[in-house]
């Protein structure tokens, strides 16, 4: 098995301080694309229901802790464009990973708002 000997430079002790800001905003995307993914499948459990007024108030709500993990993405993408990340990490693969979970649930929660609505006219015509 490989061993890192301490004088070799590791992800851990080198540029310390990015490494700090690409978790930090790391984690602000999962937490906020995956509040925004809840709120989004709370979202299509109101629907169902026929709380159409607290699907929207989920919808908005997830919407916009959507767009507080994009805004921490787009600080992300900037770092790698001016060359400060230079090689792939996982971390930020699971951070896209919860933004396109929650951007796909988006999607879906529309769709069966919509549809929940139809069937409701449906069942009261």
């Amino acid at each position: 098995m490989f061993k890192i000997k301490k004088s070799q430079p590791t992800p851990s002790n080198t540029n310390k301080g990015m490494n700090e800001e690409l978790e930090m905003a790391c984690f602000m995307i999962i937490s906020h694309a995956g509040t925004a993914r809840s709120q989004f499948i709370m979202a299509i459990d109101a629907a169902e229901k026929g709380d159409f007024a607290r699907a929207e108030e989920l919808m908005k709500a997830g919407t916009e802790e959507y767009t507080i993990s994009n805004r921490s993405h787009h600080e992300i993408v900037q770092m790698e464009e001016s060359g400060v990340l230079r090689e792939p990490h996982l971390l930020l693969v699971h951070c896209e990973d919860q933004m396109m979970s929650a951007e796909a649930f988006k999607v879906m929660a529309e769709k069966f708002i919509s549809l929940y609505r139809e069937v409701k006219a449906l069942k009261e015509a």
